[in-house]
């Protein structure tokens, strides 16, 4: 999965981790895209950004770029150390 866009400089992790408003990635076949569009159009609900998902890595244009091997095992194991 790759996203691309305008970035504010120096507030990237802003970006990634901020708490502040809701962000939902959405996932559909290319074929429901229009379906999604029209609902989200229906409830007001703004598309920033579109693009497509599959590939071996998570990607933020120009920020950052993780295997999706490293971001599972980093997922499943985040927490362990506080508890160990």
């Amino acid at each position: 999965m790759s996203i691309s866009g305008e970035f504010p400089a120096g507030k990237e992790a802003g970006f990634l981790f901020s708490e502040s408003g809701a962000r939902y990635v959405v996932s559909c076949k290319p074929e429901h895209e229009e379906g999604v569009r029209k609902l989200a159009d229906e409830f007001e609900i703004p598309i920033e950004l579109s693009g497509q998902t599959g590939g071996e890595k998570i990607e933020v244009e120009g920020v950052a770029s993780i295997s999706l091997d490293s971001a599972y095992s980093r997922w499943k194991s985040g927490m362990e150390k506080f508890f160990s």
